[in-house]
């Protein structure tokens, strides 16, 4: 980020704006087409997810004697010194091999330190938050079981048909990608392209919307016709949507669930 000074002197600020935040942030109107909406996650609602999982892996693996505080309490010691170059900076700053380090130390256990690490901070996996919050009493639910579903994919009715990703234009110049992961997207078809016809029907919002009545594993035939004119046929494997909706207290909770609950929650600091 750079400032004015004085005329015609430029000064460059100590902290430099990353030159993708004006995107994310929203700063701005813009026009560009992207793919952001399945490749940009904020490190602030994704960090607190990971910080959950450690938590509880950490009680769930020691029985209740370690926790995330015990963690940040030891990066805290070994790296929150001042001493820097500059004032507000540390004297030790750490690295992603000294957080993998310090759980290691902390935990007793290289393995599980270098499978958590591995699977969840430098991996792509997704903790199992089901298995993981039951012990305190808390129940994860999906979506409805048996409801079809091949992604959440935006699309508009067209004359040609329904537009993936949206109808394009001033209103919506911008289609939104075709989520990673999902069946639309392992059949092949993304933003820009026309579904013309699904199981041999003219493709509507009415004949889409009737795949949240298929069976997961169901295969449906979609007719698509590319950007480029060409016409292909595609078959997407209707899958059981894996979106968590709610995650909601059991409501007889053991008594062992109810401690667990209890530390879990406590304010108390040691």
């Amino acid at each position: 980020m750079s400032v004015m000074n004085t005329p015609g002197r430029e000064v460059r600020s100590p902290v430099q704006m990353s030159e993708y935040a004006p995107f994310a942030d929203g700063a701005g109107s813009f026009v560009d087409a992207a793919d952001t909406s399945r490749t940009f996650l904020s490190y602030y609602t994704y960090g607190a997810a990971i910080a959950l999982a450690l938590d509880l892996s950490l009680r769930e693996m020691s029985g209740g004697k370690l926790s995330l505080d015990d963690y940040m309490r030891l990066l805290w010691t070994e790296h929150g010194k001042p001493g820097g170059p500059a004032p507000g900076l540390v004297g030790k700053p750490y690295s992603l091999k000294d957080l993998r380090q310090h759980l290691a130390t902390l935990s007793g256990s290289r393995q599980f330190a270098d499978e958590f690490f591995d699977r969840f901070v430098e991996g792509r996996e997704a903790p199992d938050y089901a298995r993981l919050l039951g012990p305190a009493g808390y129940t994860v639910r999906g979506a409805d079981a048996g409801r079809g579903w091949i992604g959440d994919v935006n699309v508009a009715e067209t004359p040609n048909g329904l537009a993936v990703g949206g109808a394009g234009g001033r209103g919506n110049i911008r289609p939104s990608p075709v989520p990673f992961n999902t069946p639309l997207y392992e059949a092949g078809i993304d933003a820009g392209d026309s579904i013309t016809t699904i199981d041999g029907q003219p493709a509507t919002l009415a004949a889409w919307n009737a795949i949240t009545s298929r069976s997961p594993g169901d295969k449906i035939t979609m007719v698509v016709v590319r950007r480029g004119g060409v016409t292909v046929t595609k078959q997407v494997v209707v899958r059981q949507d894996p979106t968590v909706r709610q995650i909601v207290p059991v409501s007889n909770p053991t008594e062992a669930q109810k401690k667990f609950r209890d530390s879990w929650l406590s304010t108390k600091v040691k």
